[in-house]
């Protein structure tokens, strides 16, 4: 049986501690190539650069930074940089959740999401770290990571879709179990700030700060508040049927 081939990326740039733990992790499974940003790209969901060239670097054997964004790294990487088809994508580890709302936003989803697309199937992994947090279990989410990578390899997973995993940060023994969950509802606080740049220019700030999340049965949010591992399968069917139906009914 040939080498499996895996390909990683992030939207946390190519020094992120969690990628480096999870290339790691991986390594034991096949051939891992890493393919990420130059630096974070968080917040770009699956936003591609169509209005300049990607500057590519091989920093090591098997290990690329892209100029782009976390979508351009995996297109970079399917049509480019992989000698083939990934057997396996995995996008991660994520400083940070990513769950519910979060899934339209994040650069790590859009990077399973492209890759999905493309036609190679994996899976998106975050540490769900608290702002007070000061000790990252990095090392715990990779060996979970893992785990998850063999099973996967060997189950695969049905086309148009993919799983987002949340892992809280806690030690290993701490940690209750695994759940399958559905999205759930998480709620920010947006601020726009605005200040002078040093000609006296306005110029504002976007920034969301985390506020709560609806308590939800069978939620990523609810299922990390109780200390287990959110999975989450995701589709990339995003039509409204009911309303497609509901339309007839308009006589348009």
């Amino acid at each position: 049986m040939s080498e499996k081939l895996i390909l990683i990326t992030n939207d946390d740039g190519v020094h992120a501690d969690g990628l480096k733990a999870l290339q790691k992790a991986l390594s034991v499974l096949g051939r891992v190539i890493v393919v990420a940003p130059h630096h974070e790209r968080s917040g770009t969901s699956q936003a591609l650069t169509v209005d300049a060239p990607l500057r590519v670097k091989e920093l090591e054997k098997d290990f690329y930074s892209v100029s782009g964004y976390p979508a351009d790294c995996v297109c970079a990487a399917m049509y480019g940089i992989l000698p083939r088809r990934p057997d396996l994508t995995v996008s991660g580890i994520n400083k940070g959740a990513n769950m519910g709302i979060d899934l339209y936003y994040s650069g790590t989803v859009a990077g399973i999401r492209q890759s999905v697309m493309d036609g190679t199937k994996g899976f998106a992994i975050s540490l769900v770290i608290d702002t007070n947090k000061t000790t990252f279990y990095w090392q715990d989410a990779a060996d979970y990571a893992k785990i998850f990578a063999e099973k996967m390899l060997a189950k695969g997973y049905k086309q148009g879709g993919f799983l987002n995993i949340n892992y809280p940060n806690i030690p290993k023994k701490d940690v209750k179990g695994t759940k399958i969950t559905k999205t759930g509802d998480r709620r920010y606080f947006n601020d726009l700030k605005w200040d002078k740049d040093l000609k006296g220019q306005d110029y504002c700030w976007l920034w969301g700060d985390y506020n709560s999340f609806t308590p939800i049965e069978d939620t990523d949010s609810q299922a990390i508040s109780e200390d287990y591992i959110s999975v989450t399968p995701v589709a990339l069917d995003v039509n409204d049927y009911k309303m497609m139906e509901e339309l007839k009914e308009w006589n348009l």
